[in-house]
């Protein structure tokens, strides 16, 4: 895996790694690979206007996962809404050496535009890891037997 583009010119974001979705994606599909074998799952990314989504559908034998898989999942997922006043923000996350994001690392929040979400300024947990942005700002799981019908893709 490539281990995104780092950016040297803006001093505010010296060293940090920017990730496109696809890189996301692959990351996190080798991850639960990894950490469930045998596992049975579907995922999509999907791109669209100002932003980029992933859905894991989790055969529906294996529901008993959903929340393990949840777990790991979450952690991919940089962007937040705050419906109390409409408005997305985004995450960074320290990121190891694979790419696999271990904790957030900042966020603006919403509370300057008095919104619930408190800003985000978190010390790396670890030695030798490195702040990332972009990806995906969702990501859903779910055990929905519909994904898994007759010509489902």
């Amino acid at each position: 895996m490539s281990v995104g583009t780092t950016n040297e010119e803006e001093p505010m974001s010296k060293g940090t790694v920017y990730y496109t979705p696809g890189e996301i994606s692959r990351t996190l599909r080798a991850e639960l690979r990894e950490r469930f074998p045998g596992l049975r799952f579907r995922q999509r990314l999907d791109s669209y206007s100002m932003g980029a989504s992933i859905n894991v559908h989790v055969h529906p034998d294996q529901a008993d996962r959903l929340e393990a898989v949840r777990e790991v999942a979450r952690r991919y997922q940089w962007g937040g809404f705050d419906g109390t006043i409409d408005l997305g923000y985004s995450l960074s996350a320290w990121v190891d050496e694979r790419g696999r994001p271990v904790a957030f690392a900042r966020s603006a929040g919403t509370v300057g535009s008095r919104g619930i979400h408190p800003a985000i300024d978190d010390p790396a947990p670890a030695e030798g890891l490195v702040e990332a942005r972009g990806g995906v700002d969702y990501v859903f799981v779910d055990a929905d037997p519909w994904h898994w019908r007759e010509g489902a893709k």
